[in-house]
């Protein structure tokens, strides 16, 4: 997904990947505060209205959810779901 990330657009996502608040300098987040899902091939920010995804810091989880553009034009998902996945 990182190569053509606004090609996703609006498509339903299934990621895994681990949580974090590493932001690199050319990311902003979509709204103050969201982590990033980040596995070998990159990172994307998620967001979800509902919980807080900071308790899953430093987590492996799994992450359903929808591929939006923020006012910038950068790719994130709208969580419906996550898990965390292990211990």
């Amino acid at each position: 997904m990182e190569r053509f990330p606004k090609s996703y657009l609006g498509s339903y996502v299934e990621l895994v990947g681990t949580v974090t608040d590493k932001r690199p300098q050319d990311l902003f987040p979509p709204y103050p505060g969201d982590p990033l899902l980040c596995d070998s091939s990159g990172c994307i920010y998620i967001h979800d209205d509902t919980e807080d995804l900071n308790k899953f810091l430093g987590k492996k989880v799994k992450v359903l959810g929808f591929v939006k553009v923020d006012t910038f034009n950068f790719p994130y998902v709208d969580v419906i779901k996550i898990e965390p996945l292990g211990r």
